[in-house]
C-alpha cells in the first residue's frame, strides 16, 4: 500500500500556507490509531493473507491518523482568521486597511489551501480503493464468502469516516468565506458545522475497526 507514504508531507505543506498569510501553524494533535494485532491466522481470511493485511491496515491506520491531525491543523489555522477578524471587527478604533488586510489573508489562506485539501482526498480514496481491491481480488482468495462481506462493511465504515473529514474541510472552507465577507455569525455557524461533522468521524472509525477485527481472529 506505497499510495499512503506521501501522507507525512501534508503537514508540511499546511504549514508552509500558514506562513503564508502569517499565520502560525498550529501543533499537531496526537493521535496515536495503531492497535496491536494477535497474530493469529483469522478465521474469515486464509492464513496466507494474513501477514499482509496486518501491514496494510497499519498503514490504513497510520494514514487515517495524519489526515486527521491535518483537519485539525486545518480548523486551528481557520479558528485563528476567525478570532483576528471577530476582534479587528468589535474595536471601533480599528482602520478600515487593518480589516481589509484580514481579509486578504483569509482569502489567501484559502487560494493555498483548498488546492492541498483536494490533492490529499484523492490520494486518501485512491489508497482506501486500492486497500479494497487488493483483498477482494478473488485470483488471491484471500476471503471466504463471510470475510468478504464482513471487509466490505469495514472499508464501507472507513470511506464513511473519509466522507466526514473531507465535508468538514469544505465547511472550514464556506467559514473562510464568510469571515472574508464579514459575515462573522455565519462564519461561527460553519465552524459548529465542522464540530458536527467530525463527531461522526470516530463512530465510523470504531465500526470499521470492529469489521477489521473479526477478520484478524478477534
Amino acid at each position: 500500500m506505497n499510495a499512503w507514504s506521501a501522507a507525512p508531507i501534508t503537514t508540511s505543506l499546511f504549514a508552509a500556507a500558514a506562513l503564508l498569510v502569517a499565520v502560525a501553524p498550529p501543533p499537531v494533535a496526537a493521535h496515536n490509531t495503531t492497535q496491536s494485532v494477535v497474530a493469529k491466522a483469522p478465521p474469515l481470511m486464509n492464513k496466507d493473507c494474513h501477514k499482509a493485511f496486518r501491514k496494510d491496515l497499519k498503514d490504513l491506520r497510520k494514514q487515517s491518523a495524519a489526515i486527521w491531525d491535518y483537519h485539525e491543523a486545518h480548523f486551528l489555522s481557520e479558528s485563528t482568521i476567525y478570532d483576528g477578524m471577530r476582534v479587528l471587527l468589535a474595536d471601533p478604533n480599528t482602520p478600515p486597511e487593518g480589516i481589509a488586510q484580514q481579509q486578504s489573508a483569509a482569502s489567501q489562506f484559502l487560494a493555498v489551501t483548498q488546492p492541498l485539501v483536494t490533492k490529499e482526498r484523492k490520494k486518501a480514496y485512491k489508497a482506501l480503493n486500492a486497500f479494497e481491491a487488493r483483498f477482494l481480488d478473488k485470483d488471491t482468495g484471500c476471503l471466504r464468502r463471510n470475510g468478504a462481506r464482513v471487509f466490505k462493511a469495514g472499508v464501507r465504515d472507513w470511506r464513511s469516516a473519509l466522507e466526514s473529514i473531507y465535508r468538514a474541510h469544505e465547511h472550514l472552507f464556506a467559514m473562510n468565506k464568510s469571515v472574508a465577507a464579514l459575515k462573522i455569525d455565519e462564519a461561527y455557524e460553519w465552524m459548529q458545522a465542522d464540530v458536527q461533522e467530525m463527531a461522526s468521524v470516530d463512530k465510523s472509525v470504531e465500526k470499521a475497526e470492529k469489521q477489521f477485527d473479526k477478520l484478524l481472529g478477534r
